[in-house]
């Protein structure tokens, strides 16, 4: 599997319930293993080109060029692909939002969406201003987000809506939005809680019930993103990522990395390299 994956790594400021994590373009190969897997964020696939299908629990939903895919926070799923016609999509990581189905399921698949609104030219405009690096990138990917969530609400008919949580304990939020900004710092879940002002077990009771992730998951899913991003665009070593990332070991992360993506750092970084 071939993919250009670019992360937001600053804290956002732009006045967004939605926040953009990461874009990344990806095509299969004979190399992709398949593996259920889950976030605490939603994501939105744009079907390029190919044949594959989504599938949830038992059942596979079939996915083709110019469908769009939405899955929700915390739902366990896999991609696979025609062997024949290889999927290739672009997908969005995208933060403090979910989506209000008329299913109950957590996603949904929308066909042929082009004659809905050319969805391919507004995504790779944000492809091509990711990789600018300047100090007007984030503002300008949190407008082209907007766009991009407000065309699917119309597409859709108001079939969903895009909302945060707005029952979130304050102390719950500062935490979260602490872990995004320290990720790389040694941090345990007694730190944590102290720095909420709760006892450990009901912070994790509480962070958990809020988020669907328990608040050691959620920052070991940002240290995963992160690291994916310096095992493809720097020439740091395993161990190095691992440091900069927050791991306490190259062991631990090699362990943790390979649990999450189904293989080593170093198969990671020689398929994107290639």
């Amino acid at each position: 599997m071939s993919n250009i994956c670019y992360t937001l790594t600053e804290p956002s400021t732009f006045p967004a319930s939605e926040q953009l994590l990461y874009i990344s373009s990806s095509m299969y190969e004979k190399d992709w293993k398949s593996m259920f897997h889950s976030h605490s964020f939603a994501e939105i696939f744009y079907i390029m080109d190919g044949i594959g299908s989504l599938q949830v629990d038992e059942q596979k939903y079939p996915l083709k060029t110019d469908d769009i895919l939405i899955i929700n926070p915390n739902v366990k799923h896999t991609e696979t692909s025609s062997a024949d016609h290889k999927l290739s999509y672009i997908v969005l990581g995208i933060d403090n939002m979910k989506f209000d189905f008329t299913t109950q399921n957590g996603f949904c698949i929308y066909n042929n969406v082009s004659k809905h609104y050319p969805f391919l030219p507004l995504l790779n405009l944000m492809l091509e201003e990711i990789k600018q690096k300047d100090e007007f990138e984030e503002n300008i990917l949190r407008s082209y987000l907007s766009i991009l969530l407000r065309k699917i609400k119309k597409m859709t008919d108001c079939a969903l809506t895009f909302h945060c949580n707005t029952n979130v304990p304050t102390e719950c939020e500062t935490i979260k939005s602490y872990i995004d900004s320290h990720y790389q710092d040694t941090l345990t879940l007694d730190g944590l809680a102290k720095l909420a002002h709760w006892d450990k077990f009901y912070f994790s009771h509480m962070f958990a019930k809020t988020y669907g992730i328990a608040p050691i998951n959620y920052l070991l899913e940002r240290r995963i993103i992160h690291s994916k991003e310096l095992l493809k665009s720097t020439d740091l070593s395993v161990s190095q990522v691992a440091q900069s990332t927050g791991f306490s070991s190259q062991n631990y992360f090699s362990q943790a990395f390979k649990k999450n993506t189904g293989e080593t750092p170093l198969q990671y970084r020689k398929r994107h390299i290639r």
